[in-house]
């Protein structure tokens, strides 16, 4: 924990923008060894409702890096808590990952969806049941949770199965999150050569742009159509 502290304060001494934190016992550091710059909140740590949003807070967690498994309308009481407390909100441009589980653009999605054993014609790849009824249902559960876990259980059936929003991040999703006033966007391949994410910043931002034309000339209600429309003839370069 020594180390780690003083190399922290090497990167503050060489003005690091901001720390990129998900564990509480690294906060906890941080705050009680003097660390000022900001604290930004994985998105691997992840932070699913206020509650949990208001502990990390307590360690002076100055951005919430949202987890790409809460759709926006999940996420709307933990932006008025960050307009409220004062805490910028980041979201990931999924497309650059090709994973299988939030990525809205992949590849793989059109124009089949493939499995290791069979293939379905007209699927999505983050619909898990290939069309079929997802079936989940809790077990071993404690006395007096069966009703809560019932309702989460269907909850389940219907985004990873065959119900509900069609993947996590699309561009219906990040129009929403647009909308609902994300403060930075991002992706995080952080591999990729120079010129490559030059190109995928690009882009990120000629998408941002689209979405605040669209809204300024049609207003946000009829913007969201055109923009995903739009962004599903949309390719990268």
């Amino acid at each position: 924990m020594r180390t780690v502290l003083a190399k922290a304060r090497t990167l503050e001494a060489r003005g690091a923008d901001g720390f990129i934190v998900a564990a509480p016992s690294l906060m906890s550091l941080f705050a009680g060894g003097g660390i000022r710059t900001p604290l930004h909140l994985s998105s691997v740590q992840p932070c699913f409702n206020t509650a949990a949003l208001r502990f990390f807070m307590r360690f002076g967690v100055k951005r919430l890096i949202l987890p790409g498994q809460l759709a926006p309308r999940e996420a709307s009481e933990l932006f008025r808590l960050c307009r409220t407390g004062g805490l910028e909100t980041e979201i990931f441009d999924y497309r650059f990952f090709g994973c299988v589980y939030v990525n809205g653009r992949c590849n793989l999605h059109f124009p089949r969806f493939h499995t290791v054993k069979r293939e379905f014609n007209g699927g999505s790849l983050c619909r898990l049941s290939g069309g079929a009824p997802l079936k989940v249902a809790p077990t071993d559960l404690r006395p007096g949770a069966e009703e809560r876990m019932k309702v989460s259980a269907r909850h389940v059936a219907l985004r990873m199965g065959c119900g509900g929003a069609p993947r996590f991040y699309n561009a219906a999703t990040f129009y929403d999150f647009f909308a609902m006033g994300a403060d930075l966007l991002k992706y995080g391949t952080r591999l990729d050569p120079t010129q490559v994410k030059a190109r995928k910043v690009r882009a990120m931002k000629e998408m941002t742009c689209l979405a605040g034309e669209l809204t300024e000339k049609y207003g946000a209600v009829e913007a969201r159509p055109r923009f995903i429309e739009k962004m599903t003839k949309w390719e990268l370069r």
